[in-house]
């Protein structure tokens, strides 16, 4: 049971472990066509990989998320794999997410389907 606020503070690109935090929308390209995995980092308050993290866009379901901890390298960071699609719309997506107990939060423009 979440009893702090959660929130989210930072969030980046995750490459071959690393994770790079960015002040501005983490940029991804749809693929020509199928699907592509694309994996981000999200650092905040309490962030558990058993939330619910979805995006928001003209369809919210063209993004699948897949989340899992990566408190290894610093705790409350979460990986986030995003399943790009060919179909994946165009736009700025802001990221909420949703505790078992249904508190929310929101990142606004975190994401930037290009």
């Amino acid at each position: 049971m979440t009893t702090a606020q959660i929130n989210v503070d930072s969030a980046g690109t995750l490459t071959a472990g690393t994770c790079t935090l960015q002040g501005k929308a983490i940029p991804v390209t749809p693929p020509a066509t199928g699907s592509e995995i694309f994996s981000i980092c999200v650092h905040g308050n309490t962030l558990d990989p058993a939330f619910t993290y979805q995006f928001s866009g003209p369809n919210p379901s063209d993004i699948a998320v897949a989340a899992s901890s990566l408190a290894t390298l610093f705790p409350n960071l979460i990986e986030l794999d995003l399943t790009i699609t060919s179909t994946t719309l165009p736009g700025v997506r802001t990221l909420f997410i949703t505790t078992p107990n249904n508190d929310r939060a929101a990142a606004s423009g975190v994401l930037e389907v290009q």
